[in-house]
């Protein structure tokens, strides 16, 4: 029988790290930047020039530079097909996902496949309800630190080369593997849309627009979390797992308790030590009123279905403890 783990989470809240992890845990596969490029033509064409030139391209914000097996996230693929990142938009397009998976699963000879999206964060119900035999991983972190790590990002010297209306010079001297393209060449191939992408450019050469995109982001992520808080309160209980990334980065064994049901969690909780990058955004004091207030109501929800997952028998009395 296949496996089927779905993580979801805010972006800049751990999916990667959590989702990997995962995926050495229970021997699954995962979707990869060469399972993308079959599919999407521009993507291809990096991957490519990666083969002749033997640079890799660097993926914005995570510090690691990309290969042809690093992991990545299947809402590109659905753009790709669709015009949306959500699968939870275009359930007609479950034969298309489906095809992905057998594909991806084919090729790393495993009958497990974890699949993380943070676009479709709320909308764990209708991903288990077009997979009958799946598991969700949803995931929280810090409001503060998500912030703090997306604010990075718009920071990123790429991203204020595009803001200048410069791509940053590569060395052509340098032909050591160390050599990469930046950030947006990889984010503009993904994207697999000149249009799209050219309008980002222009929102980030403008300091104005610039910010307007970092307020309505912000915003926008706090409306999403919101949404969550209310739709978990109606998924199956034996079928999905809350875990917090703050928990897993202060003590791995404890944090993957909360997915004793779903895997081994001490599995996981090795994985996850190992994986983690020491210096990842550490929650801070310094937070307006609005972010506190979140995190605790969040928080809150997270409690509250563990407290209902123990009282039904899904997880042990003790777990967490």
């Amino acid at each position: 029988m296949t496996s089927i783990y779905f993580v979801t989470g805010l972006h800049r809240s751990g999916t990667t790290v959590v989702s990997e992890a995962i995926a050495d845990a229970v021997s699954g596969s995962m979707i990869t930047v060469s399972d993308l490029a079959k599919h999407i033509p521009r993507l291809d064409e990096l991957v490519s020039n990666m083969d002749v030139s033997g640079t890799t391209p660097n993926q914005n914000g995570n510090g690691r530079e990309i290969s042809q097996s690093t992991p990545t996230e299947y809402g590109w693929y659905l753009y790709s097909v669709s015009g949306q990142r959500s699968f939870g938009f275009k359930r007609k397009f479950h034969s298309q996902l489906t095809d992905l998976m057998n594909e991806v699963m084919r090729r790393a000879g495993s009958d497990g496949i974890v699949l993380k999206n943070p676009w479709d964060t709320g909308n764990e119900a209708t991903l288990l309800s077009e997979y009958a035999d799946a598991r969700s991983i949803v995931i929280r972190r810090s409001l503060q630190a998500i912030e703090a790590s997306s604010l990075q990002i718009m920071n990123d010297p790429a991203l204020q080369a595009i803001e200048e209306g410069a791509t940053p010079a590569r060395d052509e001297r340098d032909t050591s593997p160390g050599q990469y393209y930046e950030s947006e060449e990889y984010m503009g191939a993904l994207m697999n849309n000149d249009s799209l992408f050219d309008g980002l450019s222009r929102v980030l050469r403008w300091p104005a627009a610039r910010w307007l995109f970092i307020v309505l982001s912000k915003w926008g992520r706090r409306l999403v979390i919101l949404l969550l808080i209310r739709r978990i309160r109606k998924l199956p209980l034996d079928r999905v797992g809350f875990i917090s990334y703050d928990e897993m980065t202060k003590d791995p064994g404890r944090g993957a308790q909360w997915l004793g049901h779903i895997l081994d969690p001490a599995a996981f909780a090795q994985s996850f030590d190992r994986l983690v990058s020491p210096t990842a955004h550490k929650p801070s004091d310094q937070c307006s009123a609005v972010v506190r207030a979140l995190d605790r109501y969040w928080e809150r929800a997270w409690s509250d279905m563990r407290r209902q997952q123990i009282r039904a028998g899904v997880l042990a009395h003790d777990c967490g403890r």
